[in-house]
């Protein structure tokens, strides 16, 4: 049965300078959004009924800190959250740190003793026992339940990003041109490979595992989206755009619903919706907030909340 597709409707559009990434918690009810100068905005969200046509009620809660960080270079100030399916918790990178959240309460419970390092967003396993973070030239391993620092993945190069397959079984790094496979029971890299398509910072793994969703740009600056196999990280398809997004003719970011089986990705003031089963585009919505949609996160509901340049936007999209 094909997944209904609402008209877009706006749920809330707020201010935020330089939006970078968004992230839902399933657990808590709450959306976090964050920004280049190092801030986390945190919103509440009224759940409603899957299937109704009707968007859920969302409302700002608070911002941390209250104040923009002087803009201190690529590394040192942009926030990045990932979120727990399992417990109220979050990693984040906020104001050149990383601290743990209460998603429930919005409370920050521990800060990290990794200030000014270089380091991208946090990912939490599939079980939500442990964080994965992407450090210079290796993966730091935390345990989620004590927050205490265990072995890290050494990787012999720089991602920028990290998928965990479906199953918990693998996790993909992605870098500049470079990418790697590593068993998560035992923190061994298995392979490493030479890729053909950008940093992979905003790709997403399918709902199913088998591909990975990168947007990328041609040497001839043709936008498109990267589709490639996850067991060997060779490209098997390309998906077009028609309007490019943030810098020039880049996609923004893309997301897959871990519940069902598609995928969102922004180009331009568009959002594609893409059947991950057969990599095709089944609906393109126009979007409010303007160009450059950053980042777009799903959440079981099948609720899409957009990050973009300037604005937090939340929409219903499908159900």
């Amino acid at each position: 049965m094909r997944t209904k597709i609402f008209p877009s409707t706006t749920t809330l559009t707020f201010p935020i300078s330089s939006g970078m990434t968004v992230a839902v918690s399933e657990f808590s009810s709450k959306i976090f959004a964050t920004n280049v100068f190092g801030q986390l905005y945190i919103f509440n969200r009224k759940v409603v009924n899957l299937g109704s046509a009707k968007p859920p009620r969302i409302s700002i809660q608070h911002v941390l800190p209250d104040r923009q960080l002087p803009l201190g270079g690529e590394f040192t100030t942009m926030a990045m959250i990932d979120c727990s399916r399992t417990a109220p918790k979050a990693y984040a990178k906020v104001s050149g740190q990383l601290i743990v959240m209460n998603t429930d309460t919005g409370e920050v419970t521990k800060t990290l003793p990794y200030p000014g390092l270089e380091f991208w967003r946090p990912r939490f396993s599939v079980d939500g026992s442990k964080v994965y973070v992407p450090f210079s030239n290796s993966i730091k391993v935390f345990s989620a339940n004590n927050d205490t620092e265990l072995a890290p993945i050494d990787v012999g190069a720089y991602f920028k990003n990290l998928l965990l397959s479906p199953d918990g079984k693998r996790l993909i790094a992605m870098g500049d041109h470079v990418a790697a496979i590593i068993e998560t029971a035992t923190g061994k890299v298995v392979s490493e490979h030479r890729t053909s398509f950008g940093d992979g910072w905003v790709s997403c793994i399918s709902s199913d595992g088998k591909k990975v969703y990168i947007p990328t740009i041609s040497d001839d600056g043709r936008s498109y989206i990267a589709v490639v196999d996850s067991s060997n990280l060779k490209e098997v398809g390309q998906i077009a755009g028609g309007g490019g997004g943030f810098m020039g003719d880049l996609f923004g970011g893309v997301a897959s619903s871990p519940h069902h089986p598609f995928a969102v990705a922004c180009d331009n003031h568009l959002m594609l919706i893409i059947d991950s089963r057969t990599d095709q585009v089944v609906d393109a919505i126009s979007m409010s907030g303007g160009v450059e949609l950053m980042d777009v996160a799903i959440d079981k509901y099948l609720v899409s909340y957009v990050n973009a340049s300037d604005k937090f936007v939340a929409a219903r999209f499908y159900g």
